[in-house]
């Protein structure tokens, strides 16, 4: 056994191979003094994911431009069947795209649908915003410079759709609600024959592609909405508490912080009974009635007898007003 496990594992290695994933950048240096320590040859392979993503598009092209052979090879029927299947794979991932919140990874899906579906040397994308032109990102499968002319074609598009002028490839609009929200080129597809083809589906996944487009930037509005209304509360010197249908704490300011003597995590905890005396809880729950019965109680003051962590009790003038939110 000991012979055969000898002869299985030799004492010393023939070759060190590292699998680079990208995330250690001196990794690469250590295998090259290992390598020359031991005099020992050594290779690296990246298998990173953007290494791996780009393996994938690269089969996914092959096998798609040597499908488009075969089906003009065997007739009509087969290529109606492939372009029908086209149309079902863009609804399904122009489908996902719609549910993003995020506005990179919208256009990320974008270029990735388009180059792995036409096979182009590259693919653009305009960010615009009604008529004014923002920043465009690229993906590039082949050795073309187009960046220079294709920010220029995609700035003055104003028709729907077009050609590029050299006829392998097109650039069309991305609406949604009127609005333009980008403009996308795909230059010299692979297989010039089905170019019509991928400008119909191009043209059947705009609208989808303007509404994730138009979703997310709602979405970062109403985010950036959230954080200047947060940063006003947090700067007030007024304590502020916000209550949610059942009297629970969800919000509270710093300056309630100090002022009721409770941190945070606590102040989540409790309810507005907690935080004032028991003598005035039915006043409260008349005010807080009030205003979920859609009275205007605002510029209304009351003053009740307000208790801290540690049991001393002070009195507090308070407004009470209705806020409306999404969800419980």
């Amino acid at each position: 056994a000991a012979a055969a496990n000898s002869a299985c594992i030799p004492e010393s290695p023939i070759r060190y191979v590292l699998l680079d994933t990208g995330l250690s950048p001196v990794d690469n240096d250590r295998l090259r003094a290992i390598s020359e320590h031991s005099n020992c040859p050594a290779e690296t392979h990246e298998v990173s994911l953007d290494v791996l993503q780009q393996n994938v598009e690269n089969l996914i092209r092959a096998w798609r431009e040597e499908v488009a052979r075969r089906a003009a090879r065997g007739g009509r029927r087969k290529q109606r069947r492939e372009h029908l299947a086209h149309y079902a794979l863009v609804q399904d991932l122009t489908g996902s795209l719609a549910a993003s919140l995020d506005e990179e990874s919208v256009v990320e899906g974008l270029l990735s649908l388009f180059l792995t579906l036409c096979a182009p040397s590259s693919v653009h994308f305009l960010s615009t915003a009604g008529t004014t032109a923002g920043t465009v990102t690229s993906r590039f499968d082949g050795p073309g410079d187009e960046t220079t002319w294709v920010q220029e074609a995609m700035g003055s598009l104003k028709e729907a759709y077009r050609m590029t002028d050299d006829g392998r490839g097109f650039l069309f609009q991305v609406m949604h609600g009127g609005s333009r929200q980008g403009v996308v080129a795909v230059c010299a597809i692979a297989i010039s024959e089905h170019l019509r083809h991928y400008l119909n589906v191009a043209i059947l996944a705009a609208p989808v592609v303007g509404l994730a487009l138009s979703n997310s930037r709602t979405f970062r509005g109403l985010q950036e909405t959230k954080r200047r209304y947060l940063e006003t509360i947090n700067r007030s010197w007024d304590a502020i508490i916000g209550l949610d249908n059942d009297g629970c704490v969800h919000l509270v300011n710093p300056s309630a912080q100090r002022l009721f003597g409770h941190a945070t995590h606590e102040l989540g905890q409790l309810t507005v009974n907690d935080l004032f005396t028991n003598r005035d809880h039915q006043k409260l729950r008349q005010a807080l009635g009030h205003t979920h019965g859609g009275d205007d109680a605002r510029g209304q003051l009351l003053e009740l007898r307000a208790r801290r962590k540690d049991a001393s009790e002070f009195i507090a003038e308070c407004s009470v007003s209705a806020a409306a939110f999404e969800g419980p």
